[in-house]
Order: C-alpha cells, then structure tokens, then sequence
C-alpha cells in the first residue's frame, strides 16, 4: 500500500475517533494490542523466522523498541498455542553476579518455568544438580524440564542482554544456547526450542569471540527506527482536524526520523491542542517546547539520560565529547567498529550508521538539544583550557608581530628625517607612542587588547 492511499484510510479511521492523548505511549514497552503499536518490518521477519524454527538476535541503539517488539512477537506466538517465556535479564537480579551465578542462573531458570506453566519441582530439581556447572544445568534443564513437560514449539526471548557485557560467568548462557543449536543434530526434540536473544549491545561485545558462539548459528534481524509509511499510523490519535495529515506525519517525522518514544512524545502533544487546526507550524512550536527550553536536559528524562551517559566522568569523556562535536558539525567520520568513542555514542543512542558508511546524529531533536556549543561547553576543563591557552598564545604573537613591525616603520621614518627625533616606547598593555622633533612633540596613545570572544 502506498503512503498516500494508507493516508486515505487513516483519514477515515480518525474521522470516526476523538483526539485522545492517551491514545499514545511514551516511555516504556507498548501492550500487545494497542493501536499506537506500529509494525515494522522486523516484526513480520521475526515472527517468520521463529516459527520456521529458525534462532534469531535483534541489536539495536537504546530506545529502539526491541521490547516492545518482544512483547507483541510473543502476543502472536501464544495466540498459535506457541509456548513462550520472555526473560528480562535487567530484572532478573540485582546482585553481585559474580557472587551469585548459581542464583543468578536460577532465576533465569525459574522464569522460564513460570512462563512456560511448567509444575516441576524445579527447586529440588536444581539442588540436586549443585556439583554440575552452570553450563551443564542450563543445558540439561532445557533437556529434562522444558521439552520433556511440553508438546508444543517454544520461543525464549533473551532481553536487555547488554547487562551481562561486563559479566565473564554469563557467557554460559550464551554457550548454552549454541549446545542447544548444536543438539539438534543428535536430537530432534531440541527442533522444537528457539532463541531470540536482543540487545543495545554489539554481538562482539557480549560474547568473547563470534565465532563458535550463539550468534554465529543466529539470524540478525534489523529493527531501524519508523520510516514516514510505518509512523503514518500515529495520526489516528488526533482525531479529526482539518490540517493535512501527509504534511503533520512529514512534519514529525523531519523531527524525529521516526525515533519511537520522540515520534510517541511529539504525537501526544499534538493531540492535547485545544484548537481544531493542527499545522506544520504547530509541529515546530511544540518541538521547541518540549525540547527548546533551558530545563530540558534536566527535566525531560530521556534526553537527560543520554546526557548522564555522554558526560558520565570517565577517561573517555573528551574522546567522546570531540568526537560527537564533529559528527555534530557534519564531518564525515567513518564508521570504525573499533573506535571505542564510536562505540560509546552509538550505545549512547545519539548518533548512529548511515548507508554510506557514516556517522550521523540520529535525529534532529537530538541535534538540536545536543549542540556543537553543548558538546564544547561541558569538555573536560583541562581539554578547554589548553585551547584557550593556545588561541591565547597565538593571539599575543600577532599581537608581538604588529608591534615590531609598527616600531621598525616608526623608526624608519625617523631615521629618513633631517631633524634629530626621538621615539619612546613604553612596555605596558596600554602602549604610548611618543615623537619627538625638534619643535615639538608628537604623541599616540591606545590600549591593546587580549581578551577573547
């Protein structure tokens, strides 16, 4: 269907609801089944791909909606009696993992039971195994628990893996989903099991090495930010009024370049208007409302978290902070997957890799709160001070080059007259040229000034 067709229809979906803020959600993964859910294309390929049997991963920048693609993925699977178990691993425990692996692991464990309505005495189950590793319980409780208490296809969605990159004990989860692959060969029940695992995380940097790994045997799929056709469905939202809706999504879309929770945020404001018109200029007001004012990057949550992460106090801060200053100006800065600064602005979420190749600031509300003059203003205080050192320095030898030369032509003039002169410099900021001849005495006074604008 295209864009404007699909406007067509919206037109009259919205003639028939009221403008509703509500209608939107920012901030948080989306419920299965509400309308500001958009579809993508990695939720058709997703969902495509597990149900063919096949494992799959989706990396992406923070704030991309890999949750709520987790959450509706799995809506979908359980609607075709699909046996699912989602496991946030930012939820799953809050200690020391190090500390705790075999609690760790077993809360994964539990999780996965409890999703899946499994009745076994897991406890005991997993007690009785204290002398294996965690390795060998994770692979054995798919074997002995999950496939042998249930008949169906079963999807395990791995979220928020990003939290185990600092974590050397958590490779064994990733090593227990290859043994899981890899036991298909010699078991066929293993067909049934499937893993999605998700992250804002590279592969490189959750795992030590790609090859040998579960990503190796997993299928990447993409999930980029809204295009204008997959963002149309905001619109209904609004309800009726009489601008035009083509103009409002492009108008946003401009802004955000289909961000979800920007798109969500922008959307929700326009449908809190009182007035009927709702216009490109409307767009632009509310964008430097929300995102324009000297509080934003206090009060607005979601940029001032990418703020605390760009300006957290590190070695890396000034790396960070010249780096992303010159995406910002529009250098071209090729993508380098070994560039740790590259790597922290794109797990920062505020820049990200165009098809040439490149870095790019990923949206102009970001390029907006996050200026050049932002980005030099808050460098360390001893990256500024040696560029003002130095602008400091080579504006007193320009300073020192005219007065040398200033004196020598003062001087040559002298010298070419007939009647004895005298010229007398004084040292000080505030120069003092004076001329003597014969008669009289001649005198120019100024002050030299080194300050810097």
């Amino acid at each position: 269907m295209c864009f404007q067709s699909y406007l067509v229809k919206l037109t009259l979906v919205t003639s028939e609801q009221q403008r509703d803020p509500k209608f939107y959600a920012v901030g948080g993964a989306i419920q299965p089944g509400r309308e500001c859910y958009l579809q993508r294309m990695a939720d058709a390929e997703l969902y495509r791909r597990v149900t063919e049997g096949e494992y799959c991963h989706v990396l992406a920048q923070p704030q991309a909606g890999k949750t709520s693609l987790v959450a509706s993925t799995a809506a979908r699977l359980r609607s075709q009696e699909i046996g699912v178990a989602v496991v946030d691993l930012d939820r799953i425990s809050k200690e020391d993992l190090s500390e705790n692996a075999g609690r760790w692991y077993y809360s994964i464990v539990y999780r996965i039971a409890r999703d899946l309505r499994i009745k076994a005495d897991l406890q005991n189950w997993w007690a009785e195994r204290g002398g294996l590793t965690n390795l060998q319980r994770l692979r054995e409780f798919f074997q002995e628990i999950v496939l042998q208490e249930t008949d169906q296809p079963v999807v395990i969605f791995f979220d928020r893996l990003e939290v185990t990159s600092a974590e050397p004990v958590a490779q064994d989860l990733f090593d227990t989903i290859r043994a899981c692959h890899d036991a298909r060969a010699t078991a066929a029940d293993f067909n049934r099991l499937v893993f999605v695992m998700l992250a804002a995380a590279p592969a490189n940097e959750l795992v030590g090495a790609l090859q040998g790994s579960a990503f190796e045997v997993s299928t990447a799929v993409q999930l980029d930010d809204f295009s204008p056709q997959e963002m149309a469905g905001l619109v209904n939202g609004l309800g009726p009024f009489s601008g035009d809706p083509e103009a409002i999504i492009s108008r946003v879309w401009n802004w955000t370049r289909g961000h979800p929770y920007l798109s969500q945020k922008v959307f929700r404001g326009l449908a809190r208007r009182d007035d009927a018109d709702i216009t490109v200029a409307a767009v632009d007001e509310l964008v430097q409302r929300q995102f324009r004012s000297p509080t934003t990057l206090v009060n607005e949550p979601h940029v001032s978290a990418i703020a605390e992460r760009l300006l957290r106090d590190d070695t890396g801060r000034t790396a960070r902070l010249n780096l992303y200053g010159r995406v910002r100006k529009g250098v071209e800065v090729t993508f380098d997957p070994a560039s740790e600064a590259q790597h922290e602005l794109l797990t920062a979420g505020v820049v990200t890799v165009s098809q040439a190749g490149e870095l790019r600031v990923r949206n102009e509300i970001y390029a907006t709160v996050f200026s050049t003059r932002w980005a030099n203003q808050n460098l360390p205080f001893g990256s500024r001070g040696i560029a003002v050192a130095v602008a400091v320095l080579a504006l007193l030898v320009a300073v020192l080059v005219l007065l040398v030369c200033t004196i020598e032509s003062i001087q040559a003039m002298v010298f070419s007259s007939r009647q004895q002169e005298r010229i007398t410099v004084t040292p000080d900021p505030k120069y003092r040229f004076v001329y003597h001849r014969a008669d009289r005495t001649y005198s120019i006074e100024g002050e030299i000034d080194f300050g810097i604008t």
